[in-house]
Parts: structure tokens; C-alpha cells; sequence
């Protein structure tokens, strides 16, 4: 993140509203395929209030990198997907992944990677 700041310290206004528009084009991805469950991870059979912020990023990572057809049929889909995000924490690695080390390379990876294969799979 440090190097990535520094050395987009002075970006021009045209690359901001870009960044700002893939920002707000996933975060508006994610409610309409997650609704409140966007960012969460389940517990019992309901899901915490609290988020997370591994969650988070794979999430909206996974979701800017496909595109609108394929949210639309993840939004239409919606109950199958949180369906399918439950599962992926009976993964023990991908549970880790969202909850201990977050900042790890390794779990950064792993946690996009397996929400992304989610994602692609719809």
C-alpha cells in the first residue's frame, strides 16, 4: 500500500474518478449480490453483524474483476451465491484467511483467489 501511495501521490483528476468509479461500480456490485450479508461471515446458522475486513477485499476485488453480465446473473442469483459464501468457510484455510494475518500475501491471495473462483462460477 505504501509504495502503491507514493508513487500515485500525484495522480491526475481523470485517473482518480477512474479509480473512484471501479470503487463505487463494486461496492454497489457487492450490496446487490450480497445485500447485508456483504463483507460478513456466518455464524450459526445467521451471519455476524460484525464485518470483516477480509472479506472485504476479496469480495470487492472478485467483483471488479468481472464484469456487468456476470453481476448481473450473481445478483439474480443472489441466495445461491450467500449460500455458496457460507460454504467457503468450512474451508479452514479460507476461514484463517478472512480472520488471522489478514495482511499476509499468502492469505491475501488465497481469500481473493477463492472468491473470485465463486464469483466466475455463476
Amino acid at each position: 500500500m505504501d509504495t502503491y501511495m507514493e508513487a500515485n501521490m500525484n495522480m491526475n483528476l481523470r485517473e482518480v474518478s477512474k479509480l473512484r468509479d471501479t470503487f463505487l461500480r463494486a461496492l454497489d456490485a457487492c450490496e446487490r449480490i450480497w445485500g447485508e450479508f456483504a463483507f460478513k461471515r456466518p455464524e450459526g446458522a445467521g451471519w455476524r453483524d460484525q464485518m470483516l475486513a477480509g472479506m472485504y477485499d476479496a469480495q470487492m476485488v472478485a467483483v471488479s474483476l468481472v464484469d456487468d453480465k456476470r453481476i448481473s446473473s450473481l445478483a439474480a442469483r443472489s441466495a445461491e451465491v450467500i449460500q455458496e459464501t457460507r460454504d467457503l468457510f468450512t474451508d479452514k484455510a479460507f476461514n484463517e484467511a478472512v480472520r488471522l494475518s489478514t495482511n499476509t500475501p499468502s492469505r491475501v491471495a488465497y481469500r481473493i483467489g477463492k472468491v473470485l473462483q465463486l464469483v466466475q462460477s455463476f
